[in-house]
């Protein structure tokens, strides 16, 4: 995968950015290409506190498919919060994302009898928390609903590029 990212602030709170990716797969002799964007923003409600934001990604085409059937990139919607409550040396995360495929299946109009119950149990919901125990240490750990649970620690350095690429994962 190749892609090129661009963000800035378009208001003191409000920041929007964009990601173009070309996706190049291999599988046993097999080539298949594809082009995507990935467009989001983020909204400050707290200053240095609460922060929400959304994002549509893998909106985009298949530019050249395994065999005769190009397949559909898996788009998805993202929702999520993340704060720092007072007093505690922690930012806590939630997610919520729904993929097109199950997205295809509603509509505001059909919600009702039950429906409502189906797109939220279609919703993959995700928590986290990144400690920062010590300037240069982070420690993360998360769990979604998909029953992935993750952990990891890092030392940041002090070169600003390194700073900006651990930001960024």
């Amino acid at each position: 995968m190749l892609g090129l990212s661009y963000a800035r602030n378009v208001l003191p709170k409000l920041s929007l950015g964009a990601s173009g990716k070309f996706v190049y797969s291999h599988i046993e002799g097999l080539h298949c290409n594809a082009l995507a964007l990935d467009l989001g923003a983020q909204y400050e409600l707290i200053p240095d506190r609460l922060r929400g934001g959304l994002g549509i990604f893998n909106a985009g085409v298949t530019t050249r498919a395994y065999l005769e059937t190009a397949d559909d990139l898996p788009l998805y919607y993202r929702l999520g919060v993340c704060g720092t409550p007072e007093g505690l040396p922690a930012i806590l995360y939630f997610s919520m994302t729904l993929f097109q495929e199950y997205a295809d299946n509603y509509s505001l109009g059909n919600l009702g009898g039950g429906k409502l119950g189906d797109l939220v149990g279609d919703i993959y919901y995700a928590i986290g928390a990144e400690f920062k125990p010590m300037e240069s240490f982070f420690l993360r750990v998360g769990y979604d609903t998909q029953g992935l649970i993750s952990a990891s620690a890092r030392a940041r350095t002090a070169s600003p590029a390194s700073a900006a690429a651990w930001d960024s994962i």
